[in-house]
């Protein structure tokens, strides 16, 4: 069984994410593999700057938007019945990013866990766009 890890910079653009479907592609060829992708390059630092500003009454959805274009935006030229699925999953992702940045607002005593949560969101965005 092979690990395969890509790092931010690996998924940054689509045309980065079909040499990575590639080289996935050709390992399955030879052996099991296990695929672990991280976030998109940036989104992190994006996820941690909302996390550190979500109880200072900035204007957190139109960042959490702008998270999503970008992940939808990864999706452009892949056919429907690929890219509707896939939108589909980036949108709950980024449903539940914004409950959760809400909920962090709100309520700071569950914040380690919300936090990781939040964090969390950036491969779980990834992964869909990485079809």
């Amino acid at each position: 069984m092979r690990v395969l890890k890509f790092g931010g910079t690996s998924l940054a653009d689509r045309q980065r994410m079909e040499v990575v479907a590639d080289l996935v592609a050709d390992a399955t060829r030879e052996s099991r593999v296990v695929v672990v992708a991280s976030a998109v390059s940036g989104v992190t630092n994006r996820l941690v700057g909302l996390i550190e500003n979500c109880c200072l009454g900035s204007d957190r959805q139109h960042e959490v938007d702008t998270i999503e274009r970008l992940h939808l935006g990864l999706l452009d030229g892949l056919d429907a019945l690929i890219r509707e699925p896939a939108a589909g999953s980036i949108h709950g992702v980024v449903v539940r990013l914004a409950s959760d940045l809400s909920a962090l607002a709100k309520d700071r005593s569950s914040a380690a866990e919300l936090r990781d949560r939040i964090l969390a969101a950036g491969e779980r965005l990834s992964v869909p766009a990485l079809v």
